[in-house]
Protein backbone atom coordinates (compact mmCIF):
# COMPACT_ATOMS: atom_id res chain seq x y z
CA UNK A 1 0.00 0.00 0.00
CA UNK A 2 2.88 2.30 1.18
CA UNK A 3 4.55 1.53 -2.52
CA UNK A 4 1.42 2.13 -4.29
CA UNK A 5 1.18 5.52 -2.98
CA UNK A 6 4.97 6.51 -3.13
CA UNK A 7 4.20 5.74 -6.80
CA UNK A 8 1.47 7.79 -6.96
CA UNK A 9 2.71 10.43 -5.32
CA UNK A 10 5.78 10.54 -7.84
CA UNK A 11 3.50 10.20 -10.69
CA UNK A 12 1.85 13.29 -9.62
CA UNK A 13 5.00 15.32 -9.11
CA UNK A 14 6.05 14.27 -12.97
CA UNK A 15 2.79 15.87 -14.12
CA UNK A 16 3.19 18.79 -12.55
CA UNK A 17 6.37 19.74 -13.54
CA UNK A 18 5.39 19.13 -17.11
CA UNK A 19 4.17 22.76 -17.55
CA UNK A 20 6.88 24.11 -15.67
CA UNK A 21 9.47 22.07 -18.62
CA UNK A 22 6.86 23.01 -21.64
CA UNK A 23 7.34 26.73 -20.71
CA UNK A 24 11.09 26.65 -20.37
CA UNK A 25 11.18 25.08 -24.04
CA UNK A 26 8.98 27.93 -24.77
CA UNK A 27 11.09 30.83 -22.98
CA UNK A 28 14.14 29.16 -24.97
CA UNK A 29 11.97 29.44 -28.44
CA UNK A 30 10.81 32.89 -27.75
CA UNK A 31 14.38 33.84 -26.98
CA UNK A 32 16.09 32.53 -30.40
CA UNK A 33 12.99 34.00 -32.34
CA UNK A 34 13.47 37.23 -31.37
CA UNK A 35 17.17 36.94 -31.69
CA UNK A 36 17.12 35.43 -35.13
CA UNK A 37 14.34 37.24 -36.31
CA UNK A 38 16.13 40.63 -35.69
CA UNK A 39 19.62 39.95 -37.14
CA UNK A 40 17.74 39.27 -40.39
CA UNK A 41 16.05 42.10 -39.95
CA UNK A 42 19.06 44.45 -38.89
CA UNK A 43 21.66 43.00 -41.09
CA UNK A 44 23.28 45.71 -43.40
CA UNK A 45 22.19 44.09 -46.48
CA UNK A 46 20.93 46.64 -48.63
CA UNK A 47 21.44 45.22 -52.27
CA UNK A 48 19.26 47.00 -55.16
CA UNK A 49 19.08 43.59 -56.68
CA UNK A 50 16.73 40.69 -56.73
CA UNK A 51 15.78 37.48 -58.00
CA UNK A 52 12.97 36.31 -60.15
CA UNK A 53 10.87 33.15 -61.10
CA UNK A 54 8.79 32.01 -64.28
CA UNK A 55 5.19 30.43 -63.65
CA UNK A 56 3.68 29.79 -66.63
CA UNK A 57 5.53 32.58 -68.85
CA UNK A 58 4.71 35.15 -66.13
CA UNK A 59 7.90 36.95 -64.55
CA UNK A 60 7.87 37.39 -60.58
CA UNK A 61 10.87 39.21 -59.32
CA UNK A 62 11.53 40.05 -55.64
CA UNK A 63 13.99 42.31 -53.89
CA UNK A 64 16.66 41.12 -51.87
CA UNK A 65 15.32 43.66 -49.38
CA UNK A 66 11.50 42.17 -49.64
CA UNK A 67 13.21 38.67 -49.17
CA UNK A 68 15.36 39.34 -45.96
CA UNK A 69 12.00 40.50 -44.40
CA UNK A 70 9.95 38.10 -45.38
CA UNK A 71 12.13 35.19 -44.10
CA UNK A 72 12.57 37.00 -40.77
CA UNK A 73 8.83 36.91 -40.53
CA UNK A 74 8.90 33.03 -41.15
CA UNK A 75 11.75 32.19 -38.95
CA UNK A 76 9.21 32.26 -35.71
CA UNK A 77 7.15 29.25 -37.48
CA UNK A 78 10.13 27.27 -38.57
CA UNK A 79 11.11 27.38 -35.39
CA UNK A 80 8.24 26.52 -33.87
CA UNK A 81 8.13 23.21 -36.10
CA UNK A 82 11.64 22.24 -34.90
CA UNK A 83 10.65 22.88 -31.00
CA UNK A 84 7.14 20.15 -31.16
CA UNK A 85 9.41 17.93 -33.37
CA UNK A 86 12.17 17.89 -30.51
CA UNK A 87 9.40 17.47 -27.77
CA UNK A 88 8.39 14.50 -29.46
CA UNK A 89 5.36 12.79 -31.94
CA UNK A 90 2.58 13.67 -30.05
CA UNK A 91 3.85 17.74 -29.90
CA UNK A 92 4.04 17.87 -33.00
CA UNK A 93 0.71 16.38 -34.04
CA UNK A 94 -0.67 18.50 -31.53
CA UNK A 95 0.78 21.52 -33.33
CA UNK A 96 -0.10 20.49 -36.70
CA UNK A 97 -3.55 19.49 -35.76
CA UNK A 98 -4.29 23.13 -35.10
CA UNK A 99 -3.47 24.18 -38.80
CA UNK A 100 -6.01 21.18 -40.28
CA UNK A 101 -9.05 22.14 -38.41
CA UNK A 102 -10.65 23.91 -40.91
CA UNK A 103 -14.32 22.40 -41.10
CA UNK A 104 -15.53 25.25 -38.52
CA UNK A 105 -18.70 27.53 -38.56
CA UNK A 106 -18.55 29.97 -41.20
CA UNK A 107 -19.28 32.95 -39.01
CA UNK A 108 -16.12 32.50 -37.73
CA UNK A 109 -14.20 32.91 -41.06
CA UNK A 110 -16.73 36.09 -41.80
CA UNK A 111 -15.77 37.52 -38.50
CA UNK A 112 -11.78 37.17 -39.39
CA UNK A 113 -12.77 39.03 -42.90
CA UNK A 114 -14.98 41.50 -41.45
CA UNK A 115 -13.47 42.89 -38.30
CA UNK A 116 -10.22 43.86 -39.99
CA UNK A 117 -11.86 45.05 -42.99
CA UNK A 118 -14.35 47.37 -40.77
CA UNK A 119 -12.16 48.37 -38.34
CA UNK A 120 -9.59 50.19 -41.47
CA UNK A 121 -13.05 51.30 -43.26
CA UNK A 122 -14.35 53.32 -40.40
CA UNK A 123 -11.55 55.03 -39.30
CA UNK A 124 -11.05 56.16 -42.96
CA UNK A 125 -14.27 57.46 -43.29
CA UNK A 126 -14.03 59.44 -39.75
CA UNK A 127 -10.74 60.91 -40.87
CA UNK A 128 -12.68 61.68 -44.38
CA UNK A 129 -15.10 63.33 -42.01
CA UNK A 130 -12.98 65.14 -39.96
CA UNK A 131 -10.59 66.16 -42.53
CA UNK A 132 -11.46 67.09 -46.09
CA UNK A 133 -9.06 66.19 -48.14
CA UNK A 134 -8.79 64.18 -51.35
CA UNK A 135 -9.17 60.60 -50.27
CA UNK A 136 -8.79 57.55 -53.07
CA UNK A 137 -11.11 55.08 -52.03
CA UNK A 138 -9.45 51.33 -51.44
CA UNK A 139 -9.76 48.87 -53.53
CA UNK A 140 -11.62 45.42 -51.79
CA UNK A 141 -10.46 43.67 -54.73
CA UNK A 142 -6.86 44.59 -53.62
CA UNK A 143 -7.43 43.74 -50.67
CA UNK A 144 -8.38 39.88 -50.97
CA UNK A 145 -5.77 39.56 -53.37
CA UNK A 146 -3.05 40.59 -51.08
CA UNK A 147 -4.51 38.78 -48.35
CA UNK A 148 -4.75 35.57 -50.57
CA UNK A 149 -1.05 36.36 -51.49
CA UNK A 150 0.06 36.82 -47.92
CA UNK A 151 -2.05 33.90 -46.76
CA UNK A 152 0.65 31.24 -46.84
CA UNK A 153 3.44 33.38 -46.08
CA UNK A 154 3.78 35.30 -43.31
CA UNK A 155 0.59 34.83 -41.24
CA UNK A 156 0.70 30.90 -41.83
CA UNK A 157 4.36 30.61 -40.08
CA UNK A 158 4.01 33.42 -37.27
CA UNK A 159 0.38 31.93 -36.38
CA UNK A 160 2.12 28.48 -36.59
CA UNK A 161 4.43 30.11 -33.85
CA UNK A 162 2.61 32.39 -31.87
CA UNK A 163 -1.10 30.80 -31.77
CA UNK A 164 -0.75 26.86 -32.85
CA UNK A 165 2.63 26.45 -30.08
CA UNK A 166 3.26 29.94 -28.06
CA UNK A 167 -0.51 30.38 -26.81
CA UNK A 168 -0.93 26.67 -26.75
CA UNK A 169 1.62 26.44 -24.10
CA UNK A 170 1.26 29.52 -22.17
CA UNK A 171 -2.49 28.52 -21.60
CA UNK A 172 -1.41 25.43 -19.85
CA UNK A 173 -0.49 27.58 -16.71
CA UNK A 174 -2.14 31.09 -17.27
CA UNK A 175 -5.49 32.10 -18.07
CA UNK A 176 -7.13 33.13 -21.63
CA UNK A 177 -6.23 37.13 -20.75
CA UNK A 178 -3.26 36.98 -19.11
CA UNK A 179 -2.04 34.74 -21.85
CA UNK A 180 -2.94 37.17 -24.72
CA UNK A 181 -1.20 40.56 -22.73
CA UNK A 182 2.10 38.27 -22.62
CA UNK A 183 2.40 37.04 -25.71
CA UNK A 184 1.05 40.54 -27.19
CA UNK A 185 3.48 42.18 -25.15
CA UNK A 186 6.72 39.69 -26.92
CA UNK A 187 4.97 40.15 -30.42
CA UNK A 188 5.15 43.84 -29.86
CA UNK A 189 8.93 43.74 -29.21
CA UNK A 190 9.48 41.24 -31.70
CA UNK A 191 8.26 43.31 -34.63
CA UNK A 192 9.69 46.62 -33.90
CA UNK A 193 12.32 46.49 -36.03
CA UNK A 194 10.58 45.51 -38.69
CA UNK A 195 8.43 48.01 -38.22
CA UNK A 196 11.14 51.00 -37.89
CA UNK A 197 12.53 49.31 -41.14
CA UNK A 198 9.65 49.35 -43.26
CA UNK A 199 8.02 52.84 -41.83
CA UNK A 200 11.31 54.73 -42.41
CA UNK A 201 12.20 58.40 -40.80
CA UNK A 202 9.25 60.78 -39.52
CA UNK A 203 8.77 63.72 -37.52
CA UNK A 204 6.04 61.39 -35.66
CA UNK A 205 7.89 57.90 -35.64
CA UNK A 206 7.39 57.70 -31.91
CA UNK A 207 3.77 58.41 -31.43
CA UNK A 208 3.28 55.61 -34.43
CA UNK A 209 5.23 53.16 -32.74
CA UNK A 210 3.73 53.66 -29.81
CA UNK A 211 0.32 53.32 -31.66
CA UNK A 212 1.69 50.18 -33.03
CA UNK A 213 2.55 48.22 -29.96
CA UNK A 214 -0.99 49.07 -28.50
CA UNK A 215 -2.35 47.85 -31.75
CA UNK A 216 -0.78 44.79 -31.68
CA UNK A 217 -1.59 44.05 -27.92
CA UNK A 218 -5.09 44.48 -28.87
CA UNK A 219 -5.19 42.20 -31.41
CA UNK A 220 -3.54 39.59 -29.73
CA UNK A 221 -6.37 39.21 -27.43
CA UNK A 222 -8.36 39.20 -30.37
CA UNK A 223 -6.26 36.71 -31.73
CA UNK A 224 -6.75 34.07 -28.42
CA UNK A 225 -10.51 34.80 -28.19
CA UNK A 226 -10.41 34.23 -32.22
CA UNK A 227 -8.85 31.37 -32.33
CA UNK A 228 -10.03 29.57 -28.78
CA UNK A 229 -13.79 29.89 -29.54
CA UNK A 230 -12.93 28.89 -33.19
CA UNK A 231 -12.30 25.23 -31.22
CA UNK A 232 -8.39 26.38 -31.62
CA UNK A 233 -8.87 26.37 -35.71
CA UNK A 234 -5.35 28.22 -37.28
CA UNK A 235 -7.04 28.78 -40.62
CA UNK A 236 -9.08 30.99 -39.29
CA UNK A 237 -6.73 33.28 -37.38
CA UNK A 238 -4.28 32.99 -40.20
CA UNK A 239 -7.10 34.56 -42.33
CA UNK A 240 -7.77 37.19 -39.54
CA UNK A 241 -3.92 37.90 -39.99
CA UNK A 242 -3.51 38.18 -43.31
CA UNK A 243 -7.04 40.61 -43.79
CA UNK A 244 -5.47 42.49 -41.03
CA UNK A 245 -1.97 43.04 -42.83
CA UNK A 246 -3.69 43.54 -46.43
CA UNK A 247 -7.04 45.47 -45.06
CA UNK A 248 -4.43 47.90 -43.50
CA UNK A 249 -1.85 48.34 -46.46
CA UNK A 250 -4.56 49.46 -48.80
CA UNK A 251 -6.53 51.55 -47.03
CA UNK A 252 -3.54 53.58 -45.19
CA UNK A 253 -2.00 53.96 -48.32
CA UNK A 254 -5.49 55.64 -49.44
CA UNK A 255 -5.15 58.15 -47.00
CA UNK A 256 -3.47 61.32 -48.08
CA UNK A 257 -3.91 63.62 -44.99
CA UNK A 258 -4.33 62.99 -41.56
CA UNK A 259 -2.46 59.44 -41.91
CA UNK A 260 -1.63 60.13 -37.58
CA UNK A 261 -5.01 60.43 -36.87
CA UNK A 262 -5.93 57.32 -38.64
CA UNK A 263 -3.32 55.26 -37.36
CA UNK A 264 -5.11 56.60 -33.72
CA UNK A 265 -8.58 55.96 -34.73
CA UNK A 266 -7.93 52.22 -35.58
CA UNK A 267 -6.07 51.70 -32.78
CA UNK A 268 -8.68 52.91 -30.46
CA UNK A 269 -11.30 50.57 -32.53
CA UNK A 270 -9.27 47.51 -32.05
CA UNK A 271 -8.48 47.96 -28.08
CA UNK A 272 -12.35 48.65 -27.78
CA UNK A 273 -12.70 45.53 -29.84
CA UNK A 274 -10.53 43.88 -27.29
CA UNK A 275 -11.67 45.11 -24.59
CA UNK A 276 -15.14 43.55 -25.11
CA UNK A 277 -13.30 40.61 -25.30
CA UNK A 278 -10.88 40.36 -22.77
CA UNK A 279 -13.96 40.84 -19.77
CA UNK A 280 -15.75 38.00 -21.67
CA UNK A 281 -12.48 36.35 -21.14
CA UNK A 282 -12.88 37.42 -17.33
CA UNK A 283 -16.63 35.96 -17.36
CA UNK A 284 -15.29 32.89 -18.73
CA UNK A 285 -12.92 32.15 -16.02
CA UNK A 286 -15.17 33.15 -13.24
CA UNK A 287 -17.78 31.36 -14.27
CA UNK A 288 -15.43 28.22 -14.08
CA UNK A 289 -15.06 27.43 -17.76
CA UNK A 290 -11.93 24.96 -18.47
CA UNK A 291 -9.04 26.55 -19.46
CA UNK A 292 -7.51 25.70 -23.39
CA UNK A 293 -5.94 22.55 -23.43
CA UNK A 294 -2.44 22.12 -24.39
Amino acid sequence: MAARESCLETELTTHSELPRMSLRRLWLFLALSLLVSWIIWLAPFERPASIYIVVFGKRFDSSFFFIKLLLGNCIPGMLAICFALSEGKHQFLQLLSTLVRWRVPLKWYLLAFVLPLGIFWVSLGVVSLYIPAPHLLPSLTRVILYAVLAFPLGPLWGELAWRAYALRKLQTRYSQLTSSVMLGLYWAVWLIPLWLTTRGASSTRVQELAAAITTILAWSIICTSLYNRSGQSLPVVILLEAVQVASADEIFARVQDGRLLFIWLSAALTVLIAAGLARRMVNDSSLGHVRPSG
